[in-house]
This record gives structure tokens, sequence and C-alpha cells, in this order.
């Protein structure tokens, strides 16, 4: 059984499936952070959708600050915690997502070991975004609490 991830939410199955393969999509925090602000709805309030599955995590989150900036920082670090000790496991492959607009090919080429399956060019289309709109204050918030960014290999 293999799972590919595009938005780590996943990171709960992480610890119960050892058999799994998970692929793990890691973006810079930026970008992450400036999208959960263009998502808008409860990711925009640094929330995660309203399931029973996430109600603790956003109780712990809506009772950490009720800067919504700040929150979704919050977010990111709080599921990226979680994720980053499982990284370095055989049965998870972390992808930076920057790394399909220079490296497709080398991505294909991992991803196909790891699966022990031929990726064929053509089969995903991964469209290059806009550049994050984050404000120097945005900047300086997400510098000054973002936690795991060095854990994930990116420097703000």
């Amino acid at each position: 059984l293999v799972l590919g991830v595009k938005w780590p939410v996943f990171w709960r199955y992480l610890p119960h499936l050892p058999n799994t393969r998970f692929i793990v999509t890691l973006r810079h925090p930026y970008e992450v952070i400036a999208s959960f602000r263009k998502h808008g709805g409860r990711l925009r309030m640094g929330l995660e959708y309203d399931t029973a599955f996430n109600r603790r995590m956003n109780a712990q989150l809506q009772r950490a600050t009720s800067s919504l900036a700040r929150r979704r920082v919050l977010l990111f670090d709080y599921i990226h915690e979680r994720i980053v000790p499982f990284l370095s496991r055989p049965n998870v492959l972390a992808v930076r997502y920057e790394r399909w607009f220079s490296e497709a090919d080398s991505i294909r080429a991992e991803i196909s070991a790891f699966l022990g399956v031929e990726l064929r060019e053509g089969l995903a289309k991964i469209r290059r975004p806009a550049p994050s709109d984050l404000s120097a204050r945005e900047r300086d918030l997400i510098r000054s609490e973002c936690g795991t960014a060095a854990a994930l290999g990116y420097t703000l």
C-alpha cells in the first residue's frame, strides 16, 4: 500500500501504518502559510477543517492566540512537529515541492525507486505557483515564530 500526501494532514497515519510507504511533500513555510491566508475559511483563521479528527488541535491553536497571522504559523508548526520524527524512516520519502521545477526527472527517479514502479513524465502536471505575497511583517512573524523550518531544511 502506498499513500502519497500533498497536504501533510495525514501525518496522523504515520505512526499507525509502519508498512505503508508515504510520500510526504514539504514546502517552504512562507509559501504554505501564505497559502493558508489565501485559501480562506478555517485555514485563513489558522485552523484545520472542523471535523472530529481536528477538534483537539484546533482548540489548542485557538487557546494559544487570537492572532490569525500567528495562528497560521502555529498550525504549520503543529503539523510539521509531528512529521519531522518520521522523515528519516525507510517507509517515508520526503519530496520538496520546490524541486519539481528544477529537478523533475530526479524526483521521478527517486519516487520510482521508492515505490518500485516506473513513473513516466506527464502523469502529473505541477504548475509553478505565483510567489507568495507575504508582507514584511508576516515574514518577520514567521521568522520569529516558526520553529520547524530548520528541521525541514528551510532557511527563513
